[in-house]
């Protein structure tokens, strides 16, 4: 029978030529894939089969238990059908499971730093923005006319202060000089007048007396009538010092013109003796000293004014000094009005509180920039959280859906109550691997590593139990409960380290209920290790 099937196989395809060779490979591929499909129902049918066996099995271990319920109950003895799980070694690690919101660890505030007009305001609250760039640019007219009158000052102030230093020095040299002078000729003036009356002490007749008098005033007329003279033509004087120095000229003149007179009735025929001769000659010198001696009092009494005391050059520098800074101000102040408020950092604008267009003064706060790569989930923990955590251990942050790695920063050291009036401590855990999908003020949820350790004993949670007395676990032997007390360790949320009490492979139980009790009768339902 193959051989037909193989001849009707090859006479249609002949009948059909050519043709249906592409049909021929599609029957092919459909045999495939039925063969596929079959192993497929073949595959999933002994899984199938696998799974019925251990429902099955577990159908016969629990109809054999019920079965022994209804013995015993017969018997008038009901036992508690409880679960056991066997004492194992392995790893576990506790952890502290909790939420908290996202805040920036570092925060700056942005102060107005000069009197302006807040000309733009480039971003809006909730910007993301990047370090350097423009937050808000002032108007700075007004600022650099501020700037120029400063500077003005401050040149006027220089050229002042370096002018009345200058005069100080020239008044010091003439009050100096001046000082000399009067203390030489004065004792000179003391000795020629001494002199003169030793002469005149000499002279016979009063006529040689008045004329030696006459010529002496002559001569200090004279040098009075010079001296205002040059004082007119050089000296800067006022509309009434000039004034008064016109009207001594004339009263001089006069005093002059009546000395001349009196001199012009005296017998000079005879000339003069030489007594007389030296006399008038003496006077003059005593005339030219007193002349010197006014001239140098004036100059004194004219430059003492104008040295400076102790307290003058300071307050001049104390005054040069402030122009000089008023002007460095002024310079800054335009500095940063035309700089602007710009990012420190990358983050993101959190407030806005300038409005554009508006002055503002110096100190006014602008806006806040809150970094989003400097991160941290903020969280509250209380009394027995707090026992295990530590600065320094590592987190599991999941934020908007994505994962992060963290670290416990910061522990406060003040318990705040919460609402329900429990005290709670607020710690801090860095994110450690930021980026632009974390959202600040967003709630995160956090799972920190408070403890691990591997390879040691251990138990599900629900096996031990606690009492005044401290932790134990109940074992079965031979259908009845026995207590065995415990050291722990670290726990997990599945499982518990045990310390102390319990070998390796023994069973303890693991069902919860009211009901269990040491020496109770209990009916155990195996389970796959």
């Amino acid at each position: 029978m193959g051989e037909i099937i193989n001849l009707e196989s090859t006479e249609e395809t002949s009948i059909n030529n050519g043709e249906l060779y592409g049909e021929n490979n599609t029957k092919k591929k459909g045999k495939k894939e039925k063969v596929k499909k079959e192993k497929n129902k073949k595959d999933k049918s002994n899984k199938k089969g696998k799974k019925a066996g251990k429902i099955i099995i577990a159908i016969i271990v629990i109809i054999a238990i019920v079965l022994f319920v209804i013995y015993k109950k017969s018997q008038g003895n009901i036992p508690t059908i409880v679960s056991t799980a066997a004492v194992t070694k392995g790893d576990i690690s506790s952890e502290l499971s909790t939420s908290g919101s996202v805040e920036s660890e570092l925060t700056k505030y942005y102060f107005a730093p000069v009197t302006a007009i807040a000309e733009k305001v480039n971003v809006l609250a909730g910007d993301l923005v990047e370090a350097g760039q423009s937050l808000v640019s002032f108007n700075s007219s007004d600022l650099e006319q501020e700037e120029e009158k400063t500077e003005l000052q401050r040149t006027a102030s220089s050229a002042e202060y370096q002018g009345s230093l200058a005069n100080n020095v020239k008044n010091q040299v003439k009050l100096t000089d001046a000082s000399n002078n009067i203390a030489n000729v004065e004792p000179m003036i003391t000795f020629q007048k001494q002199h003169i009356k030793d002469l005149q002490a000499n002279l016979n007749s009063s006529e040689s007396k008045e004329k030696v008098r006459l010529y002496s005033s002559q001569y200090s007329i004279n040098q009075q009538m010079s001296n205002i003279q040059y004082q007119i033509e050089f000296g800067t004087n006022t509309v009434s010092e000039l004034a008064s120095l016109n009207l001594q000229y004339h009263n001089l003149n006069l005093s002059l013109q009546n000395i001349n007179s009196q001199l012009s009735m005296l017998d000079l025929d005879g000339g003069f003796t030489a007594s007389e001769k030296e006399i008038v000659e003496q006077q003059n010198v005593l005339t030219d000293l007193q002349t010197f001696l006014t001239e140098q009092q004036t100059i004194k009494n004219t430059a003492e004014p104008g040295v400076l005391t102790s307290y003058a050059k300071t307050q001049l520098q104390a005054n040069d000094q402030l122009s000089a800074l008023l002007l460095e101000q002024a310079k800054e102040n335009l500095e940063k009005a035309q700089s602007g408020i710009t990012a420190d950092f990358k983050g993101v604008v959190t407030a806005i509180g300038v409005v554009e267009g508006t002055p503002v003064a110096t100190g006014t706060q602008l806006l806040t920039l809150a970094s989003n790569t400097d991160v941290k989930v903020v969280i509250s923990v209380s009394k027995y959280d707090l026992e295990n955590l530590e600065v320094g251990q590592s987190a599991a942050v999941t934020i908007n859906g994505k994962d992060y790695e963290g670290t416990v920063s910061r522990i406060s050291h003040i318990a705040v109550k919460n609402s329900a009036g429990a005290a709670m401590v607020t710690a801090e855990i860095h994110i450690n691997n930021p980026d632009d999908s974390i959202y600040l003020g967003i709630e995160a949820k956090v799972k920190v590593e408070t403890a691990s350790k591997s390879q040691v004993l251990m138990v599900p949670v629900e096996a031990v139990n606690t009492d005044t007395t401290g932790n134990f676990v109940y074992v079965v032997e031979n259908g009845i409960v026995v207590r065995k007390d415990v050291t722990t360790g670290i726990s997990s949320t599945s499982f518990i380290e045990i310390t102390g009490g319990l070998e390796e492979g023994e069973d303890v139980i693991t069902t919860i209920s009211t009901d269990l009790a040491e020496g109770a009768a209990v009916a155990v339902i195996p389970t796959e290790k």
